[in-house]
């Protein structure tokens, strides 16, 4: 075989004259070509169980041979132990991505988390409701799906285990082992396994975590020592070395006909010829050239070059530092140069530029897009981020260690530094999930990247793709916004399951400077706590009322706010968060503690935190009409999506609205401009806005009507005007919901229900609006609230309906208004109406075609309003009709 003819199985397993130990060669390298029978077998089920993936068969492990001899070079010694361990590592390395190479197959893979994880997620992305039996035996479609992706999460793991672990052919039959010499598997399986999975780490973990030198197993000369290191670094950068044709044959790539990513990785590594060495450098060449089509395949041929030569100046790097013998292959050329790599990896038709998007500097970015000129000069914004981290980082626990959902606590603090300075800490502490180094000093910092997105959380905490956990935090930049309060910001966490001890703090003096990484001093993470982020601010503003009160007064246009402070506009923005939150202000001596029971609590708590903003006044009123009326929005199967009353009296404008009407983003609120209609309370919803300063309501369109019918039925109709009422009846079907009792419009006299309206129609075939002109030539619609006594005191045409209108309005403006007061008689187009601003008339003409079945024909005329003739014998009204004719 081919690869017993490279420099490392000679030098490694080849006698020479007179050689003592040859006995003890042959044993380790017939131990190893027995190992490559068994794990040949394994490995043949991979293309089944990894679809399109380029070759991974038993050819890819000997041509490892081969450029682990190219690499090394002709000095670069293994002893035969080394020389074993090395060869079984290239045979299981990747020998995880076949099932058969888990003992119990598909089964045993199902159960762990990993396939948990990631069939949650297929299942969840196609609307299937999630239960144990669905995610371990998902649909064909999805296991074939999930396959891949759970096996390569999976194979470098799974090859620590497989040096030494036995598979059956029966319950009942012996164990089978792919290394058969029971004591080479004993000595060396596991340095075998650790070897096998480091391909998958990072350097520095192979530093950390492999050993530089293992005594010689009993059996085997004591110079046969085994240094782990060097082995491994060997292994990695071979196996990122090896992308050529042999992984990629022409034949086999066009029966296979690989599609999307693997249609790229096939074309790039078909063209590769193998590599060659001059010098200290590898140079990879193509066989044909790169046409423009196959651009894509050309610049992954550059990645994977950057990767190669990468791995060849991280491994020589740890080799040096341990003394021993350098590679000879020290860079790749082209490597960071396309210009370069175009010579030797050929295009036809094109040119690569290295032209892709970079963030030449990062901080003034940070400072830009996460601070001031994304979040304006909002105090409270850079606090309300801080929170909604924290409230993920306990809901993600709670999910963990499968807690009750009111359990968590967030702890804010305000307290002077106590020294002579007038500077002041802001602390937030929570009991959450925490943070280790690794995620403080990587997604915490990394600008536009959460934790929630990358693939660090799942290996920080396995499993956790399995829990229905919505974070809030997506986008990445919540933490810079700090900035804009302080420079001196520190962050001390500690893993929720950890000890004190390893608590770990990173300390910012400002965002242009790297920060201080050390160990939390003692009690800096206070007791039960996981992290606690501490801000020392010099400004005042935070504590300065004035400051709140003129904010506040921009933002509703109104002045009936009183004590505005920074303690309100956190409780208005907490007001809906399922987490304890507990605020103490030891300068001020202001404090409140927000509980978790939002859709439980009393509705006068639940309105007094709500409109925290808000006059006592204003929250005393609000609370006399709408403690009773307060009801949670709730599906079939009992999951709520938001608590709120429909507002019965009419606001003063859109922005008073705005302090009464709220979208939840996680439990934090948002004003709302696409609200259906006017209601005090919270509507569950999301945003895409990365500010998050407005949200819209994402509750299904069913849950909004079934609680808007509920509304109607709810509203003591004694305590309000018939105008109030016949507004939240149209809000109602705004809502979608049934109005019920509540009176839509006034007929005969007397206001009647939308249904009643609804049977009035059908016996009528022309149905008259009253209306009159005004001096500027435009037409408005008379409605209930502007209607003079005659309309109490005789008897209205049996045709005459009388709806509510907005205001002053003008229904007929422009040319045609000015037609009309040539011509009393005009027929008009729908076109003509101004309906934007007569929704109430626009529901009543939408009730008429759908009952007659038809558009109706609108004419403008004069005719009496009422069957009782006056003495005064008053002349005909101008009226809008409609008609079925």
């Amino acid at each position: 075989m081919e690869f017993e003819h490279t420099v490392l199985w000679k030098n490694g397993f080849q006698s020479k004259n007179k050689d003592i130990y040859t006995e003890k060669k042959n044993r380790l390298s017939g131990a190893f070509l027995r190992m490559r029978d068994n794990v040949s077998h394994l490995i043949s089920t991979v293309p089944a169980d990894c679809k399109n993936l380029t070759v991974h068969d038993v050819t890819h492990i000997d041509a490892l041979w081969e450029l682990g001899s190219l690499i090394a070079g002709d000095e670069f010694v293994l002893n035969p132990a080394e020389t074993f361990v090395f060869g079984a590592s290239l045979l299981i390395h990747d020998a995880g991505l076949s099932s058969a190479a888990f003992a119990g197959g598909l089964a045993e893979l199902k159960r762990t988390p990993e396939w948990s994880a990631f069939s949650a997620v297929a299942l969840r992305q196609s609307g299937i409701t999630l239960n144990a039996d669905l995610i371990e035996n998902p649909s064909i479609e999805i296991e074939n799906s999930i396959k891949f992706p759970v096996l390569r999460a999976l194979h470098a793991k799974q090859a620590q285990k497989m040096a030494t672990a036995h598979w059956k052919l029966r319950e009942d039959s012996d164990p089978v082992y792919i290394i058969e010499d029971v004591e080479i598997r004993n000595s060396l399986g596991s340095i075998i396994g650790r070897v096998a999975h480091s391909h998958n780490w990072d350097i520095a973990k192979v530093a950390e975590q492999l050993s530089e030198r293992l005594g010689a197993s009993t059996f085997l000369p004591s110079e046969w020592a085994i240094n782990e290191k060097k082995i491994a670094c060997l292994l990695r950068c071979a196996d990122a070395a090896h992308f050529d044709s042999r992984r990629a044959p022409t034949m086999m790539m066009a029966s296979i006909k690989p599609t999307g990513y693997s249609a790229i990785h096939w074309t790039a590594q078909n063209k590769i010829n193998k590599p060659t060495l001059n010098g200290a450098a590898l140079i990879y060449n193509s066989g044909s050239s790169f046409s423009a089509s196959e651009s894509e395949a050309w610049w992954l041929c550059y990645d994977l070059i950057n990767q190669v030569d990468k791995e060849l100046k991280n491994s020589n790097a740890l080799l040096e530092e341990m003394g021993v013998d350098l590679f000879r292959a020290q860079r790749v050329i082209g490597a960071g140069n396309p210009n370069s790599l175009k010579s030797y990896v050929k295009v036809e038709g094109w040119r690569p530029v290295q032209a892709e998007i970079k963030v030449s500097d990062p901080v003034h970015l940070a400072k830009t897009l996460g601070g001031k000129n994304l979040y304006g000069n909002s105090l409270i914004a850079p606090i309300k981020e801080v929170l909604q981290n924290s409230v993920d980082a306990i809901r993600a626990r709670r999910a963990i260690e499968d807690r009750p959902v009111s359990w968590g606590k967030i702890h804010v603090t305000v307290e002077d530094v106590g020294d002579s300075s007038q500077d002041y800490f802001l602390h937030i502490d929570d009991n959450g999930i925490g943070m280790t180094e690794r995620v403080l000093t990587g997604p915490l910092v990394d600008f536009g990247k959460s934790i929630w997105n990358s693939s660090i959380l799942s290996e920080e905490f396995p499993g956790i793709e399995v829990k229905s956990i919505r974070p809030i935090g997506k986008f990445g930049i919540g933490f810079f916004s700090l900035f804009m309060l302080t420079d001196h910001v520190t962050i001390c966490s500690k893993k929720y399951d950890s000890g004190a001890r390893e608590a770990k703090s990173l300390e910012f003096r400002s965002l242009a400077t790297r920060p201080l990484l050390r160990d939390a001093y003692p009690n800096e993470l206070p007791r039960d706590f996981s992290t606690r982020v501490t801000l020392r601010i010099s400004n005042r503003d935070l504590l300065d009322q004035s400051k709140f009160e003129l904010i506040a007064r921009k933002r509703f246009r109104d002045s009936s706010h009183s004590d505005v402070n920074l303690e309100n506009f956190l409780l208005n923005k907490i007001s809906f968060v399922d987490v304890e939150i507990e605020f103490e202000n030891r300068i001020s001596g202001k404090e409140f503690v927000h509980y978790a029971d939002v859709y439980t609590k009393n509705s006068e708590d639940f309105i007094d935190e709500l409109l925290s903003l808000r006059s006592s006044k204003d929250k005393s009123v609000a609370k006399a009409i709408y403690s009773d009326t307060i009801r949670p929005l709730k599906s079939e199967n009992g999951r709520n999506y938001g608590r709120a009353a429909l507002m019965m009296l009419e606001p003063e404008d859109s922005y008073t609205q705005e302090s009464f009407s709220f979208v939840s983003v996680g439990g934090f609120t948002h004003n709302s401009k696409l609200a259906e209609g006017p209601y005090i309370g919270v509507f569950e919803g999301e945003t895409d806005e990365a500010a998050r300063q407005f949200a819209f309501s994402t509750v299904p369109k069913d849950i909004i009507a079934k609680w808007a019918s509920e509304q109607a039925i709810l509203v003591k109709q004694s305590k309000f005007s018939k105008t109030d009422l016949m507004r939240v009846c149209n809000h109602v079907l705004d809502f979608g919901g049934d109005s019920g009792p509540l009176p839509f419009c006034f007929y005969k006299n007397k206001t009647i229900t939308y249904s009643q309206t609804r049977d009035a129609i059908e016996k009528l075939d022309r149905i008259h609006f009253h209306l009159s002109k005004t001096y500027e030539d435009s037409v408005r619609l008379n409605g209930y609230n502007a209607l003079d006594p005659h309309f109490f005191e005789f008897e209205m045409h049996e045709s005459l309906f009388i709806t509510l209108n907005n205001g002053n309005s003008t229904l007929i403006s422009g040319n045609k208004a000015l037609e009309l007061a040539r011509d009393n008689v005009q027929h008009i187009l729908p076109s003509d109406l101004n309906f934007r601003r007569h929704v109430h008339f626009e529901k009543i003409y939408q009730l008429i075609s759908k009952v007659w079945g038809v558009i109706p024909n609108i004419k403008v005329e004069r005719a009496q309003l009422f069957g009782t003739k006056f003495f005064s014998n008053p002349m005909p009204e101008l009226c809008i009709v409609l008609s079925k004719l």
